[in-house]
């Protein structure tokens, strides 16, 4: 969020609201109180922050969890939409409501918002629950968890039925959330990639960044390999495979290769134990945007450890716009729109997800690859052609506009 700091990275809903002020509307931004990537409080009740003229952030109380998948989370979640009705009901009538999905507590709540106001609504399409937490359910676990699934599906058709038109980070995503809401697709349901923009950084503050890599790296080569991933540390991931296959390197091949991930998650003390055993990988921590820059600078690849799952399958992670636009390939074991996207241009290091034998050789291969150059000019054309925010952004807002003055019901 725009008060979390100096250098945060902002992401998608942040972008295109400051895109929308920059226009002239007026905008309310409403997130939870609890941050979800750093894992705190920013405050312990429902707060509302003018971050400029024009734009206020709104942070709805949600309690605080540690893990992604468990009950405080959704609890928390539920805290969200209770702080909404209630918040909602004191508030002038909004033009339009651009909701994403999930979490599906609040989307179905601002659903019945829009519904008996009469007002526009949008669902944004980023996750495909509650498959994704479905999946990993035991069989005692699904038939234990069936009402809690039965109910996240009713409300998000509850949001998808109400929603005028629908977006989402691919267009696979635009076509499940469509499905969703058991209608034909219509013209205003678009897909929007994730795209992050490139915002100067004194030139300081990024020989600071450099040197804060070059310290932590300490004796290691010039020409050495540096494998970067920026992210959540989450068990639906498969840092497992990455993380054995950095073990199989031999004790020569470990003083010229580093595996950097920079985040924060669930297995955060597996990557950090396994750190402290093998020099190979380093865990880099939650780091700032000029420090991820500066690492991905420094980097021959970018690591995408995502599983083969369906929300993935369809979809383009916000790393990959922001590994191409750094002008990294990318080393990763998934397929889907992710393999039809980079595989043609060469930018897939691809392994098996759950071979560390075949990570091992994937992460050889770019000792051996003569044409980085190339490599990196290949990735930032692809960049610009398919992530530029320069591009998406303006688009969205003009979607955003064209469905607000016709595409909702006149109050």
């Amino acid at each position: 969020m725009p008060s979390d700091g100096p250098n945060t990275r902002l992401l998608r809903a942040c972008i295109l609201a400051e895109e929308l002020v920059e226009r002239g509307h007026d905008v309310t931004y409403l997130n939870s109180t609890f941050n979800h990537q750093k894992k705190h409080q920013r405050y312990d009740r429902t707060t509302s922050i003018i971050e400029s003229p024009g734009y206020r952030s709104v942070y709805l109380y949600g309690r605080s969890y540690r893990s992604n998948i468990g009950v405080r989370r959704i609890l928390s979640h539920r805290d969200n939409a209770h702080a909404f009705r209630k918040w909602a009901k004191t508030q002038p009538m909004p033009d339009i409501i651009h909701c994403g999905l999930p979490p599906i507590e609040l989307a179905a709540e601002a659903s019945c918002f829009a519904r008996l106001h009469q007002i526009p609504f949008t669902v944004d399409c980023r996750d495909v629950w509650p498959e994704i937490i479905e999946d990993r359910l035991s069989p005692l676990g699904r038939i234990l968890g069936a009402p809690l699934i039965h109910d996240w599906r009713r409300k998000r058709s509850q949001a998808m039925t109400a929603a005028t038109a629908i977006t989402g980070v691919s267009d696979g995503f635009v076509q499940w959330g469509v499905a969703s809401s058991g209608r034909p697709r219509r013209e205003f349901d678009r897909p929007f990639h994730l795209a992050t923009p490139a915002t100067p950084i004194d030139k300081s503050v990024m020989d600071v960044a450099r040197k804060y890599w070059l310290d932590l790296l300490g004796d290691f080569p010039a020409d050495g390999i540096i494998v970067a991933y920026a992210g959540t540390f989450s068990r639906r991931f498969d840092f497992p495979t990455v993380l054995s296959g950095a073990d199989l390197l031999s004790e020569e091949e470990r003083s010229r290769f580093r595996i950097v991930l920079c985040g924060s998650g669930d297995v955060d003390g597996v990557i950090s134990e396994r750190a402290k055993m093998n020099p190979a990988i380093v865990n880099g921590g939650w780091r700032s945007r000029p420090e991820l820059l500066a690492l991905m600078s420094m980097s021959a690849a970018g690591l995408l450890p995502y599983p083969n799952s369906q929300d993935f399958l369809v979809t383009f992670p916000n790393k990959v716009g922001e590994y191409l636009t750094s002008g990294l390939p990318i080393l990763t074991g998934i397929g889907g729109a992710v393999d039809t996207l980079l595989a043609p241009h060469s930018l897939k290091i691809g392994y098996t997800n759950g071979d560390p034998a075949d990570f091992v050789a994937a992460l050889r291969s770019l000792e051996r690859e003569n044409h980085m150059a190339d490599l990196r000019h290949k990735a930032k054309k692809l960049a610009q052609e398919k992530f530029s925010p320069e591009k998406i952004y303006p688009a969205f807002a003009d979607w955003l506009e064209m469905v607000a003055t016709t595409g909702g019901s006149a109050r």
